[in-house]
């Protein structure tokens, strides 16, 4: 028997996997007696796992379950099959579950997610971060997302981990439960690991107690100087990764001993992800084009109605709409999608190759480039700059800068 708190809800849920076809009426009582016992010791600090499995004992039927929740009104129980009943029912490509995209570049996609899926993606996750039952996940993200659901909560649990749950995840309280819950590895969004940043900093008190082994930064762009900085705060490696809601994990986090490349994602795996031109020819390295994706992890396609069959893939491959190009040693980098390119003159400008060059001017907090209606060059290329106290020149003075340090590269 499993049984889990999920912090943070109102609701506790006990997982019951039948192995013993009891009668409800005649266990009622003993199992009604077990459980209330092992309710007061969820709530012991050092409450484990185990502990509960040797006091609850046998498992139950459906029957059972009916009565318990009549028995526990405030308490949601679930039946879970045993691993007979469930090879008969599930099968490697069947769908557990179904999450929608964020919808920030298009209209949200249904996604479903195999098995297959799910299972792959902890093989990756445990071969490329030798991660196993002694490590402890930080679930922080938002679990009705792929990311928080399947890369910090319920692969981690497939693996063997133990995941944490903070009851706040506000990252002004960080160092209020990262000694306490003891995670080793700690995924978050660039928005959260930048306010950890400026929280560390702002303490006056002794060094930041944890248990950290290494950091990912995901959903988005992370600043060199606020990787370096937090790598530093912390003492552990803070690395960037390239994953999806509809592939989870796909490439290889630079974790040491693994050089590290900065600007760059990681490795994808042989033969998973590759570069696609506008011809629909994949691209050597060294060449930017459109990121796509095949495997055993990426989703069967899409879902526009929840009875359709899932679409959308070509010949096998997942095109992302991400522009990315591959180095020579096999190293990721993303430069934009390809919705925001934008073409000035002939040229191809990748808003995000001239965000790097702002971001690393002093002064220059963060920056965003956008493309506008041009009249000589059919779009101009405009910066949006969020600047502090040191930032020295403005205005034309910022663009010589830039466009000096283009000309040099």
């Amino acid at each position: 028997m499993l049984a889990l708190k999920l912090l943070g809800l109102d609701e506790v849920w006990w997982l019951v996997s039948p192995q013993k076809p009891l009668k409800p009426t005649r266990d009622m009582a003993s199992f009604a007696e077990r459980f209330e016992s092992a309710q007061k010791m969820a709530k012991h600090p050092r409450i484990r796992v185990s502990d509960l499995e040797r006091r609850l004992g046998s498992c139950y039927t459906a029957d059972t379950l009916a009565a318990l929740t009549r028995r526990f009104p405030t308490t949601r129980f679930v039946w879970i099959m045993g691993a007979d009943n469930l090879r008969q029912i599930a099968r490697w490509k069947n769908w557990t579950a179904i999450f929608r995209t964020s919808g920030t570049t298009g209209s949200a996609k249904r996604v479903p997610v195999t098995h297959q899926n799910l299972v792959e993606m902890a093989r990756k996750m445990q071969r490329w971060l030798k991660i196993g039952p002694s490590d402890r996940s930080t679930c922080i993200l938002p679990i009705y997302y792929n990311a928080g659901f399947k890369a910090t909560l319920l692969v981690p649990l497939l693996i063997g981990c133990s995941v944490a749950m903070p009851a706040t995840t506000n990252p002004n309280e960080f160092d209020q439960w990262i000694d306490e819950l003891r995670p080793t590895w700690l995924t978050a969004a660039p928005a959260f690991l930048q306010a950890v940043l400026d929280r560390m900093k702002a303490r006056d008190s002794a060094p930041l107690k944890h248990s950290l082994r290494f950091v990912l930064s995901t959903a988005s762009y992370l600043a060199e100087a606020v990787r370096v900085d937090l790598q530093a705060a912390l003492g552990v490696p803070v690395v960037e990764f390239y994953g999806l809601c509809e592939a989870g994990m796909m490439t290889a986090p630079a974790i040491p001993p693994e050089k590290l490349k900065p600007g760059s994602v990681g490795r994808p795996p042989q033969g998973e992800l590759a570069i696609r031109g506008d011809n629909g020819k994949f691209l050597p390295a060294g060449q930017t084009g459109q990121v796509v994706l095949t495997g055993p992890s990426v989703t069967p396609g899409y879902l526009y109605d929840i009875t359709d069959t899932p679409s959308g893939l070509e010949d096998g491959w997942l095109a992302t709409g991400d522009l990315g190009v591959i180095d020579t040693e096999g190293y990721l980098t993303i430069v934009g999608r390809s919705k925001d390119l934008i073409i000035s003159g002939g040229y191809n400008v990748y808003p995000k190759e001239v965000e790097l060059v702002l971001d690393e001017l002093p002064g220059v907090t963060e920056s965003a480039v956008v493309g506008v209606p041009h009249p000589d060059f059919g779009e101009g290329v405009v910066a949006v700059v969020i600047e502090n106290h040191t930032l020295p020149s403005k205005g034309q003075t910022l663009i010589f800068i830039v466009r000096g340090r283009k000309d040099n590269e």
